[in-house]
């Protein structure tokens, strides 16, 4: 990332993290009502997204702009299907993910990712567009949010990780874990959810792993940096301009690397 986005972003961050603890504290509101919600975990593998028919045609009309005006140009040819994290960052990682090709939405669990790649397979085919990378992130992050029993999330990542790989038999995989969050449920099974993750990428042939641990947790590595998070779950811009640059260094690593 440019140093003067790195500069607006520490100044943004400087200037919103007067809000971060208001919103931490409204997040730990959200956890104990989640956990009171879901006194055993769910056994939930595929739910509604409200916004994916509205997000679906925003993803089909921006490829068709891509395809137009960009495409020709681009040696990168790289796509981001996603939740929050990257969604929330379209435009702080705009120079590793071009914002046509960035189709990741808020909210998106493994089922809406799998969903997602099955509708936009027909219109890659159609412009023989091959990417040379596929971003993916906590494939069903949202899954452990709503207290998923962790063996069907980690069934689900395995699902999504598969679909993404069928998508382009030649792209470089780039995985993102999920952020060490205020959830208690989170935390509890973090280290499980991750292992999956990188469990898949040792055995895929062209894959990488961002933990998104390394720099964003406290040196005890129970929560992330109060400065890197916007309210315990989420990204701030500073934490954004790291996201960007771990997605930098994973194009062009060694497979199966952890990127720190």
């Amino acid at each position: 990332m440019n140093l003067g986005k790195r500069i607006v972003a520490e100044i943004r961050t400087a200037i919103e993290c007067k809000e971060y603890n208001k919103n931490k504290e409204n997040t730990r509101i959200a956890m104990i009502l989640m956990d009171k919600k879901y006194k055993e975990p769910t056994q939930e593998n595929y739910t509604p997204h409200p916004y994916y028919a509205k997000h679906l045609e925003k993803c089909k009309s921006n490829f068709i702009k891509y395809v137009a005006s960009d495409m020709k140009y681009d040696t990168d040819k790289t796509i981001g299907i996603g939740d929050s994290i990257l969604a929330q960052s379209i435009d702080d990682v705009d120079t590793v993910i071009n914002t046509k090709l960035n189709w990741a939405l808020g909210g998106m669990r493994a089922c809406h990712m799998v969903q997602l790649m099955n509708d936009m397979e027909p219109l890659m085919k159609q412009y023989n567009f091959i990417p040379n990378n596929i971003v993916i992130g906590t494939p069903d992050g949202n899954g452990l949010l709503v207290h998923n029993e962790i063996n069907c999330v980690k069934e689900q990542c395995k699902i999504a990780l598969n679909r993404a790989r069928s998508l382009s038999p030649t792209s470089r995989i780039i995985i993102y874990g999920i952020p060490l969050t205020i959830v208690d449920y989170v935390i509890k099974n973090f280290i499980e959810y991750d292992m999956a993750l990188i469990d898949w990428m040792l055995k895929d042939k062209n894959a990488v792993m961002i933990p998104l641990i390394k720099n964003f947790v406290q040196a005890w590595h129970i929560f992330m940096k109060a400065d890197y998070s916007s309210d315990g779950v989420h990204l701030s811009p500073i934490g954004r301009c790291l996201f960007s640059d771990l997605i930098k260094k994973a194009k062009t690593a060694q497979k199966y690397s952890l990127i720190n």
